[in-house]
This record gives C-alpha cells, structure tokens and sequence, in this order.
C-alpha cells in the first residue's frame, strides 16, 4: 500500500506543475506556448477557449486545487480524502466533457452522451469499494 500513495504523491506533484503551468499560460497574453504543437495539438483550447472557464473561474484553478488535496491525503495517507477528490475529479471532467459535447456535436452524436456518462460513472464504482 506504500507504493500506491508513493505513485499517487509523484503523479499529484506531475499534476500540480501541469497545473501552474496552465494557470500561468491563462494569465499571460497571447504567445507561443511549449505545448503548441500544431493547430490540432495545443493547450489553447484549455488555456484560452471555451474550456478555460468553469463558473467564471479559470479550469486550470480547479485542478491544482484538486491535485493539492489529494497530495495533501496522499502524505498524510487519507484514504477517503483521496478517494473522494478523485471522483469528484473523474466526474467533473466527465460533466465539463458532456456540456462540451452537447455544444459541437450533431443531435445523433449527443443521444450516445448518457451511456458516456454511465461509463465514466462505472469507471468510479469498483474504486468506491476499497
């Protein structure tokens, strides 16, 4: 059971710098970014688009919160904490991808929407169990 908090410690900090940048590139003017790859591979969409504000507050915010917290239990070896941040984060990035979907995808894509939900709401059940 180290070994998982040691993993979850190293992947939090990954998560929190990932983060911070984001958070930077949403604060700064319009440059070209590191992960400006080309025109379909880019952090723009997250960093300036449509996506880079949840309830009036910048996403990126959202998720160093989140991976902070679970850093904060990973250390501190919380098991519920950390549990209940990473569902809470599996099904905001799963509410924020079916409000996303509904805006750009024709009416024959969205009626597949509900069982994306139900999978990313499966996903989260057997980790419930612990």
């Amino acid at each position: 059971m180290t070994k998982i908090y040691k993993a979850i410690t190293i992947l939090s900090v990954i998560g929190i710098g990932l983060a911070l940048y984001l958070l930077y590139e949403y604060f700064s003017p319009p440059h070209q970014s590191l992960c400006y790859i080309n025109s379909y591979i880019n952090c723009e969409a997250s960093t300036k688009g449509e996506l880079a504000n949840t309830l009036g507050i910048p996403t990126s915010l959202y998720g160093l919160t989140g991976y902070t917290i679970i850093l904060i239990s990973a250390l501190k070896k919380w098991r519920r904490l950390l549990l209940g941040v990473a569902t809470f984060g599996l099904l905001f990035s799963c509410a924020a991808r079916r409000a996303r979907s509904r805006r750009t995808f024709s009416r024959i894509n969205a009626k597949s929407e509900p069982t994306r939900m139900r999978s990313c709401v499966s996903a989260v059940a057997p980790a419930m169990e612990m």
